[in-house]
Order: C-alpha cells, then sequence, then structure tokens
C-alpha cells in the first residue's frame, strides 16, 4: 500500500527561553493537530535538523503527534554538534535513534559555516509543503539564520513548487526578550506563479 504525505519542516531560534518552552509545545501541538486535521488522506512527516532549541522542541512534539522524523543535517554529524552544550547534544543523540531517516545533505559551494547553514534552509523550504517558523520576527543580517532566512523568504519560495504555507509562531529569545506580538500565530500561504 502506498501512502500520500505532507512534509512540514521547521526552521528556528536556538535560544529559547526555557520558562515559555511549555507555553511554546502547547502552540506546536496545536498547529500540527490542526495540520492534522487538514489534511487526514496524508501521514505526516516531520523535517527538522535537531538544533537546539526550536528543531528540538519541533521534533519532539511532532513524534508525540506520531509523525515521520526526518533529519537532514547540514555538515557532517561531528563538525554540526561542536556548538552543542552537553545536554543539547544528548537530546540531539535520543531524538536521532528515533528518526525514520537521516542524511547530511551535499553542498560544493559551502565554504563556511554560514554556508552550509543557508543551504539547510534553502533545502528545508523546497522539500516542503509547510514550514513552521519559530522566530522572533526580527530581520537579520547573518547568513543562514533564521532572520536572515524570513529576510530573503520570497527569493526562497520562489524556487520551491512544493511549498504551500508558512506558519510564524512568534517567540521571544534569549537574544530578544520583548517582542510584540508574542506567540501570536500568523500564516502565509504562498501563490506560486503558473508560466504559461
Amino acid at each position: 500500500m502506498s501512502y500520500k504525505f505532507k512534509t512540514i519542516s521547521i526552521i528556528g531560534h536556538r535560544d529559547l527561553l526555557p520558562e515559555y518552552l511549555d507555553i511554546l509545545k502547547k502552540h506546536i501541538v496545536a498547529i500540527l493537530q490542526d495540520i492534522k486535521k487538514q489534511n487526514t488522506d496524508f501521514l505526516l512527516r516531520f523535517m527538522s535538523p535537531l538544533a537546539e532549541g526550536s528543531d528540538q522542541l519541533g521534533a519532539e512534539m511532532a513524534l508525540q503527534m506520531g509523525c515521520k522524523l526526518i533529519v537532514p543535517l547540514p555538515m557532517e554529524q561531528k563538525e554540526y554538534l561542536e556548538n552543542f552544550d552537553e545536554k543539547s547534544k544528548k537530546k540531539f543523540e535520543d531524538l536521532l535513534l528515533q528518526a525514520d531517516e537521516s542524511f547530511v545533505l551535499k553542498c560544493n559551494k559551502c565554504l563556511s559555516k554560514e554556508d552550509y547553514y543557508l543551504n539547510l534552509g534553502k533545502y528545508l523550504i523546497q522539500n516542503s509543503n509547510i514550514l513552521l517558523v519559530l522566530w522572533d520576527g526580527e530581520y537579520s543580517d547573518k547568513i543562514g539564520g533564521t532572520g536572515n532566512i524570513m529576510k530573503n523568504i520570497d527569493e526562497l519560495t520562489a524556487a520551491s513548487s512544493l511549498l504551500k504555507k508558512i506558519i510564524h509562531l512568534r517567540v521571544p529569545r534569549k537574544n530578544n526578550h520583548f517582542i510584540e506580538r508574542r506567540f501570536q500565530i500568523d500564516e502565509i500561504n504562498i501563490q506560486h506563479k503558473v508560466c504559461l
């Protein structure tokens, strides 16, 4: 029997505030439940690179909701984990064991870690039906970061015919406690241009 899949990918900040994790979990579960209700004929796949913060939190909630976990890594695992603290490394390893699939993305033109993260962002956007973004709403010039991906979202979504919706959950973070419209959820439907 063959199944139809919908793929949800997550991007977001690594420095989530611990005091808001329970609230974020509830929001993520509610979002995933809503997606499930709207897609009853599909199995859900959740793509997460399992970085600290948003990626790991999203993966945990997706597994609880019965989604298949797919883990694309931006670079080799040893190099990727260099900046993780011990607790995040342990959580990464635990989640990776529960993944249905994991792989390292190829990036021949990548010269820096930022290039690898930008390549990962592009991959997630181009291979997803729904993009879940845990972001404080502040644009950034830090290549490959969440604020930078969102700053360039129009250009990045132009290359994807799969992506239909972006769900943005506004999250406070260690570097930005005082955001407006905290925990507001915005949905953006992607309109693809049809070439005749």
